[in-house]
């Protein structure tokens, strides 16, 4: 029953390799994703689309104290910013 404790300063070291072990490991992996296989993951993001959708407020418009509406993306400029992807407004 009585087991051999190994020495706190030992059980540290031990932890700290592990630490280090794992930060190597995921520096690795970052790299493996980034630089190895950069290029395949920029192909894949030209490839896709990205599509502002305008999604009306449950409570409806919301307005300042002086009544000017402060949220933009309503239905009607949905419609009118349908075809601009790059368009400041939409």
């Amino acid at each position: 029953m009585n087991r051999r404790r190994l020495n706190p300063r030992l059980r540290i070291q031990f932890v700290g390799l592990l630490m280090l072990l794992g930060m190597v490991a995921l520096g690795l992996r970052l790299w493996w994703i980034q630089v190895a296989h950069g290029a395949e993951w920029t192909a894949q993001i030209r490839g896709g689309a990205q599509a502002m959708v305008g999604i009306p407020s449950v409570r409806g418009e919301f307005k300042d104290p002086a009544a000017v509406r402060t949220s933009r993306h309503h239905q009607r400029d949905a419609e009118r910013c349908e075809g601009a992807r790059h368009h400041p407004d939409c």
